[in-house]
């Protein structure tokens, strides 16, 4: 039986995220039916009550934060009682906004090495790192590793070229065991009435140059969805951010005067909840990298937004990932005539 302390961008309002820890703990209980975790997340009581673990906060990377002696004396407990540190996927060492992320994934891996535990890291997806000390660092953590898997070639690239000499094997998304884990789900999907109403599924971000790139293009592209006469649109938050995506959302309802019987905003954060929804739809238009992974997952016709280059190498020269800032109206309505096709 080992005793696990799963670190990872958890409790930070994110569904991609909360999928990838589903799918990572799936993964250590099939290896070690008998294994006991404690989860490292920004907010250790939605942890519990989503994944049924004992969770502590993260250990504070920040000044201000080393104030609060109880929260680190939980966190230094959790990392004793372990065997293992398990660094748990998703896109964590990229300086590409700020140097915040790959700092943070340093101090708990630190951790783990000052205390002697063995350190894995699992459906790694690494870069871009631009910056000396980010190239530095992320070699550091990684080469402490016992093992090291990552999701896509691309970041099996990068940890090569910034010199870490382990072996590095492919995995894949963690998430991609939601199907395993929720195959009950995904067996439900409804036999479309006559009368049924069906629904296609849009999810976007908010970014610094939303307005002057794609918003109005995708736009045009909902009223084309909803003026078909059995369709309707759920936009779909899937993360915070600098502004919410639900606020977002609706926003873009407001703003553009979104027909509001046709087009609804789907607030039901939950992993069941949200692959219910995706499940049952004829079609996802998809911006942050998990609604199209969980569309895969549900076996949905889907398109990609490119806004990072994580979207891009995890579908690596897919026809159905177009570059944001080459969106127009026309190519979203084309590229979704051919997917819709060869559904």
């Amino acid at each position: 039986m080992g005793n696990y302390i799963v670190c990872g961008n958890y409790g930070a309002n994110n569904i991609g995220d909360e999928a990838i820890l589903e799918g990572l703990l799936y993964v250590l209980k099939q290896s070690d039916s008998d294994a006991k975790f404690i989860v490292m997340s920004g907010n250790p009581e939605e942890t519990k009550d989503i994944h049924g673990v004992e969770a502590v906060k993260f250990f504070p990377s920040g000044l201000r934060s080393l104030l609060n002696f109880a929260t680190i004396k939980a966190t230094l407990n959790a990392y004793k009682k372990s065997d293992t540190f398990v660094l748990g996927g998703g896109g964590l060492f990229t300086d590409h906004s700020s140097l915040k992320a790959v700092w943070i994934w340093f101090i708990q891996t630190l951790l783990a090495k000052i205390y002697g535990k063995k350190i894995v890291m699992i459906g790694q997806s690494v870069g871009p790192l631009d910056s000396k000390i980010a190239r530095f660092i992320t070699k550091t953590v990684f080469s402490w590793a016992s093992s090291i898997s990552v999701r896509d070639e691309s970041s099996k690239k990068v940890l090569s070229d910034i010199g870490v000499n382990l072996e590095v094997e492919m995995r894949g998304d963690l998430a991609m065991n939601l199907t395993e884990i929720y195959k009950d789900i995904l067996l439900e999907k409804k036999t479309a009435q006559l009368d049924q109403k069906t629904y296609s599924v849009v999810n976007l971000k908010y970014i610094g140059r939303t307005n002057n790139v794609y918003e109005q293009e995708v736009v045009k592209f909902i009223e084309f969805l909803i003026n078909q006469s059995t369709q309707e649109v759920y936009l779909k938050p899937f993360g915070a951010g600098q502004i919410s995506d639900e606020k977002y959302l609706n926003k873009l309802i407001v703003q553009y005067n979104l027909d509001k019987n046709k087009v609804h905003v789907h607030t039901d954060y939950s992993l069941k909840g949200t692959l219910k929804l995706l499940t049952n739809a004829e079609f996802v238009l998809g911006m942050r990298l998990h609604s199209l992974i969980l569309s895969r997952v549900c076996r949905v016709p889907f398109i990609g937004l490119n806004y990072h280059d994580k979207v891009r190498d995890y579908f690596k020269n897919s026809s159905q990932i177009l570059d944001l800032d080459k969106i127009t109206y026309e190519k979203l309505r084309s590229c979704y005539e051919e997917v819709i096709k060869d559904k």
